[in-house]
């Protein structure tokens, strides 16, 4: 199935047509991601690699957790989401995340 994780459309589809299956869903790994791109907008006006390694990271885990809980429930096994991350964040800036220069080219 096809899920362009920095689109929140195609996340929002990609978890109805994955729901429609009616598919058991133990396990959810959030592994995409996107470095040292130029500075891009997304389709939905965000910094490409906060959409994109984040937002939509986000976004399914969300949309499909009603359905790991179902999983759970059902088969009497806990469910798992891991989100795998880089070490990128130890070489941020001293304050954090700047989200109010969130889509700003500069930083």
């Amino acid at each position: 199935m096809e899920l362009d994780l920095s689109s929140l459309a195609s996340v929002r589809k990609f978890a109805a047509d994955f729901k429609s299956l009616d598919l058991p869903l133990n396990i959810l790994i959030n592994n995409a991601g996107i470095m040292a791109t130029p500075f891009m907008l997304s389709k939905d006006n965000m910094e490409l690699q906060f959409a994109t390694n984040h937002i939509g990271h986000f976004l399914l885990t969300n949309l499909l957790m009603d359905t790991i809980k179902k999983t759970a429930s059902g088969s009497r096994k806990e469910g798992r989401i891991v989100n795998v991350t880089s070490r990128r964040h130890k070489f941020s800036y001293p304050e954090g995340i700047r989200f109010t220069k969130i889509n700003d080219s500069s930083g």
